[in-house]
């Protein structure tokens, strides 16, 4: 059979769209937004706070939405439990083989979701989630590790693969930063800490070690720089940066489109698509 076509979806809601006072109209409109793109394969959800009350109805009605099917909620290992990420996947053109959320238990301060999905064409590919740690590059480098296995084909699992995340950290696209336009309270996030602590440039090891391990980025396949994803939200936070990202591997795969959607004020960051076709086997 000839190759196929795969769009992904990846998006940090912000608090599971949920307000003070349990307002749900920030919910109800992205819930709106995502019904009205064109047939997702694969969507990765972040901060899927609070999604697990009245017996996960929210998980259900984004599955109903989007007529897609989702898999366990992947919940935050630290914290009070309502924190989530949640993968969705197409079952009319992807068929789940595997998944599972226990890669790295422990380790991670939200999770990782490993699945691998079988495509309309026969061929499979490794699906990654995750929301990489906030707390600086020590988290940093220990989460992306058990990514980074997965760079070149990997025991038996496929070697064409696919990672969404809220990274937490600098895309190769954002140049230094201007760091009196943010908080020095969040510089630990994003910048590189001397050995006598204090800061240095922004802190890029963790991506780096994903691209060395094989890992590459899709913004080299496509002509257009996609816009940035966070830094317009705050006000005393205008710094736009790249975080929420996608890798991919694998000789299958071909990038066809990478940007960041304009999804206004209804997060704390911007939604990013991505596009690639998947080769036969």
């Amino acid at each position: 059979m000839a190759s196929v076509t795969l769009k992904c979806l990846l998006w940090n809601i912000r608090e599971g769209g949920i307000d003070a006072a349990g307002d749900e109209s920030r919910r109800k409109k992205q819930l709106a937004f995502l019904a009205a793109q064109e047939e997702v394969d694969v969507m990765w959800i972040t901060e899927a706070t609070g999604w697990h009350r009245d017996n996960g109805v929210r998980f259900r009605e984004l599955a109903h939405a989007t007529n897609m099917t989702h898999l366990p909620p992947v919940t935050s290992q630290v914290g009070d439990g309502n924190n989530h990420c949640v993968a969705y996947y197409n079952p009319r053109t992807l068929t789940e083989i595997e998944s599972t959320d226990r890669i790295g238990k422990g380790r991670f301060q939200h999770g990782l979701q490993r699945a691998v999905f079988q495509a309309s064409n026969g061929t499979r590919f490794l699906f990654f989630g995750t929301h990489l740690s906030f707390s600086g590059e020590t988290a940093l480098m220990q989460e992306v590790g058990y990514m980074a296995d997965y760079g070149k084909q990997f025991g038996p699992y496929p070697a064409e693969a696919v990672t969404l995340m809220d990274a937490n950290f600098l895309d190769d696209s954002d140049g230094e930063p201007d760091w009196n336009a943010m908080p020095s309270n969040l510089w630990h996030r994003y910048r590189s800490v001397q050995k006598d602590g204090t800061f240095g440039p922004a802190d890029r090891k963790a991506r780096r070690t994903l691209l060395i391990s094989g890992w590459r980025d899709p913004q080299k396949d496509v002509a257009e720089l996609r816009e940035p994803t966070t830094g317009f939200f705050y006000e005393n936070e205008k710094v736009p940066l790249r975080i929420d990202q996608a890798l991919y591997t694998g000789p299958k795969i071909s990038v066809m489109d990478y940007r960041t959607l304009d999804t206004g004020m209804m997060s704390d960051h911007k939604a990013v698509w991505l596009v690639f076709t998947l080769d036969s086997p």
